[in-house]
């Protein structure tokens, strides 16, 4: 069970001092699977040479069943290649450990997401309280074009409110 809430970042300039000391990832990820109504999706995440194949389900605002498992990176390019619906979600994720000892994954969308600052963070139980860092902006957990199975059908440069 994963359960997180989820926020934007008050501005790129807001963490700029901070990015530089964090630690990161580069994630390539496309969806073969979304389904709206059931509120559950099938993930290929590419982290270097490693490859995860994902299926998730929302069982409420701020948790969802999944299962993750291990592929190999060969496959993984190939279900991107002819299995994907819709784009590639290219991100950075930054690894922030707050004094709680809670951690953020900070994401910096690139491609079609571009401009596009979301903050995760993980905790043990749905309602614990969390000190949240001064660069946290709004709360979006439970908006559901946030979520990046959407942001696949449905870019951030695309959307006409930004």
């Amino acid at each position: 069970m994963e359960i997180e809430r989820r926020f934007l970042l008050q501005s790129e300039d807001s963490i700029k001092e901070l990015l530089p000391t964090l630690s990161y990832k580069y994630i390539r990820q496309g969806y073969i699977y979304v389904d709206r109504e059931n509120r559950s999706c099938t993930r290929v995440r590419i982290i270097g040479d490693e490859a995860f194949l994902t299926l998730k389900k929302q069982v409420s605002t701020r948790s969802a069943y999944e299962f993750e498992y291990p592929i190999p990176h060969i496959d993984a390019l190939h279900m991107l290649d002819v299995m994907r619906q819709g784009y590639i979600i290219e991100k950075k994720r930054y690894y922030y450990t707050s004094s709680q000892g809670m951690c953020f994954e900070i994401d910096i969308f690139m491609g079609e997401n571009t401009g596009l600052y979301i903050v995760e963070v993980e905790l043990p139980y749905e309602d614990f309280l969390i000190e949240l860092p001064s660069w946290i902006g709004q709360e979006i957990t439970g908006e559901a074009r946030y979520t990046n199975a959407l942001l696949a059908q449905n870019p951030f440069s695309l959307w006409s409110d930004q």
